[in-house]
């Protein structure tokens, strides 16, 4: 990594820019040219090589975790290290420039947030092929392309001022804006004014100071932006409900909205694909819950996505906090799992594959078998894992197998006239008991009172076989074998309940203890 210094007097933040070059000395002139104008930089250097066919070494790692760091990508366009054989000379060639036909699509795919700013020796002003290049270079879609000679210490170098290169960057920035909202003429793009409480305004601050420019960024069609509530998701996001409304020649409009905010930019951009790929796959569950953008409005630090409520619905969440109508709720709820379901099949599966094929994180497993040493599960979860174990939990069970969500908790469930569920990022192949699991442990948690009254995880508490039945469960779902499943699938997702944000202490006891009760009549099944 180089590292320019801040001019003196500047309160510029520095600029963190990725530099893919296959000339090692030029990222040190970058960093010099844009320190000698006052834009302080934290550059990191990929240098990419062929490996084999259109494999890029050096670009393989850059995945959408590693780049969401970045604010601005600089691609050098002519890598001839990538040609075979590599070739060196600085005439023009159309088939060098695979920084625009190799590079740029690798990063459009993993961070399609990212501006890219191209950059060769072919265009300096002086060079005999720069408009031919320029020409072929403008139809890669990068965001910007610049003179190398501009980061030099030459006459057209001197030429660039510190608000040149911010024009530039600014620029970038737009045309990433425009490629993500369509074509919004630059007078059209509004700064909606936020309101929310001091509250909201500072559990987002300490997500990042950048929430703001987000917003204001991805909402630009609306005159106000009203925060109502925050709520933190399990993956580090912060949710909160928007509710906008909009003053143009067709007059006031109002929308609410599910907002989640990330540092991590990737895992949003994560979420974003898997939604869209789940609603062209026809999935009505999905295509219940609209995304505001099809990518990831990213701000500086801090990047965000858009759910668009429907009508009058509301998170499941809410209704059950609300003490409403909660059997009218779950059976919508029911309705709409069936349907998720519906392609599902019978399978033999032994008891810890089923299980650590459908766990988000084997971490807070292995957690709470160390906070838990009297659970039973949690131990032998752990020594499979590790190899060493006696595989008590091998024993091969007939359960429903089907596209589970994995992730299944209140916060992902829109209620209205029906349900619908958005963040498939985790979705695969698994039990279908344990996204119930998933959603009865949510439920219980939210429902502090009737959790005190349960007293064992399994279909044979009252208050866990009255949750399940509200879902109104088809016949393939009782049979003894996933009822089975299901009873250890309550156990693993307790356990990874006691470790996330916003649980009680009474809560935290109350898992403490039905997950350390003698389980000798589950383990004597086996």
């Amino acid at each position: 990594m180089f590292t320019s210094s801040y001019q003196e007097g500047t309160k510029m933040k520095p600029l963190s820019i990725l530099v893919i070059e296959d000339d090692g000395r030029i990222p040190p002139t970058i960093v010099e040219g844009l320190a000698r104008v006052g834009i302080p930089v934290n550059l990191t250097f990929r240098e990419p090589s062929k490996k084999e066919g259109a494999e890029l070494m050096g670009l393989a790692e850059l995945r959408s975790a590693d780049l969401s760091k970045f604010d601005f990508a600089l691609i050098d366009l002519e890598l001839k290290a990538l040609v075979d054989p590599p070739i060196y000379e600085s005439t023009y060639d159309p088939s060098d420039l695979q920084g625009g036909s190799m590079v740029l699509p690798h990063l459009r795919h993993e961070a399609p947030w990212l501006p890219a700013i191209g950059y060769s020796h072919l265009f300096d002003p002086q060079g005999s092929d720069s408009v031919a290049a320029f020409s072929v270079a403008s139809g890669f879609g990068f965001d910007s392309l610049v003179p190398r000679c501009w980061f030099g210490k030459g006459q057209n170098a001197n030429r660039m001022t510190q608000e040149s290169w911010i024009s530039i960057f600014e620029r970038s920035r737009f045309a990433r804006a425009r490629a993500l909202f369509g074509d919004v003429p630059t007078g059209m793009m509004r700064v909606p004014e936020i309101r929310c409480s001091t509250s909201v305004s500072s559990k987002l601050d300490s997500l990042s100071d950048d929430w703001r420019g987000a917003l204001q960024m991805s909402f630009h069609f609306a005159t106000t932006v009203a925060c109502e509530i925050v709520s933190p998701g399990h993956s580090g996001a912060l949710v909160v409900r928007c509710r906008t409304q909009t003053h143009d020649s067709s007059g006031a409009q109002r929308g609410a909205w599910i907002v989640k905010f990330s540092i991590n930019a990737d895992e949003l951009w994560k979420e974003c694909r898997a939604h869209i790929s789940t609603v062209r796959g026809g999935l009505a569950a999905a295509a219940g819950a609209a995304l505001l953008w099809n990518g990831v409005a990213k701000k500086g630090a801090c990047g965000l996505i858009a759910y668009q409520m429907l009508g009058s619905s509301v998170e499941a969440q809410t209704l059950v906090r609300k003490d409403g109508p909660l059997a009218d709720t779950l059976k919508k709820i029911g309705s709409m799992l069936k349907e998720f379901y519906s392609g599902a099949t019978v399978e033999d599966v032994p008891i810890d594959i089923a299980i650590g094929e459908s766990l988000l994180s084997m971490r807070r497993i292995v957690e709470a078998a160390k906070l838990f040493p009297r659970w039973a599960l949690g131990q032998g979860i752990v020594a499979n894992s590790e190899g060493n174990g006696e595989l008590l939990y091998s024993r091969v069970l007939r359960v429903s197998f089907a596209r589970i969500h994995r992730d299944l908790h209140l916060r992902n469930i829109l209620v209205g006239a029906s349900a619908s569920l958005i963040d498939f990022a985790h979705a695969k192949r698994g039990p279908v008991v344990y996204d119930i699991a998933r959603l009865i442990t949510d439920l219980l948690i939210l429902l502090p009172d009737t959790m005190q009254h349960v007293r064992v995880l399994s279909l044979d508490d009252l208050e866990i076989k009255k949750l399940f039945e509200s879902l109104d469960p088809p016949e393939q779902w009782r049979s003894e074998d996933n009822e089975l499943l299901l009873s250890y699938c309550l156990e693993v997702c307790f356990a990874q309940a006691q470790s996330y944000d916003g649980i009680g202490i009474d809560a935290k006891d109350k898992i403490a203890s039905l997950l350390q009760q003698d389980s000798l009549d589950r383990r004597a099944k086996l």
